[in-house]
């Protein structure tokens, strides 16, 4: 209701809510993923800057992250790591129960450099970053769309490392 009396194309609009990952398999019977955010609040009074794209999650990695450096004269770090976030929901059908979804996070430099020294599989995380979308062409010639989280600070959310380091692009 709000998006059809309040939105106009090129207007911005603040939104507040959670990732939601899926999956599903097109007409070509190719697997793809999904990444949507699902609103809890939206707005377009402004409030501070709106032309913002901020998120914050909560999570453990699923698996040890995959490390590599760029090519060239300056090397720099790359960290990809799949964060398992969970989600609470309530149903009239199912009643309350438990979702899991798994967010693609991409680091650079010094937080890629803490999350090859820091992180590992299980490890409990609080990531702050943006949402970020691309493509590429694979190897088949087919177009593929992106969606990833790019990690920019990163902090132990669990009660032994807690408060024991944090990282940004900075350090």
């Amino acid at each position: 209701e709000f998006a059809e009396k309040s939105l106009k194309r090129g207007n911005p609009v603040l939104v507040t809510g959670c990732i939601r990952t899926g999956s599903y398999t097109n007409r070509d019977g190719v697997r793809l993923n999904t990444m949507e955010i699902v609103a809890d609040r939206q707005t377009t009074e402004k409030v501070g800057a709106l032309n913002m794209n901020a998120v914050l999650l909560f999570g453990r990695l699923t698996r040890d992250p995959d490390v590599r450096y760029t090519q060239g004269e300056n090397p720099v770090c790359v960290a990809r790591y799949t964060l398992a976030v969970p989600r609470k929901y309530s149903s009239k059908r199912a009643g309350d129960g438990d979702n899991t979804d798994f967010i693609p996070c991409t680091a650079f430099g010094g937080s890629a450099e803490f999350v090859k020294k820091y992180l590992k599989k299980g490890t409990p995380v609080v990531v702050h970053g943006r949402i970020q979308s691309g493509s590429y062409t694979n190897k088949d010639g087919v177009k593929v769309h992106t969606t990833e989280v790019v990690a920019e600070d990163h902090d132990f959310a669990g009660r032994k490392n807690a408060g024991a380091a944090k990282a940004s692009p900075s350090q």
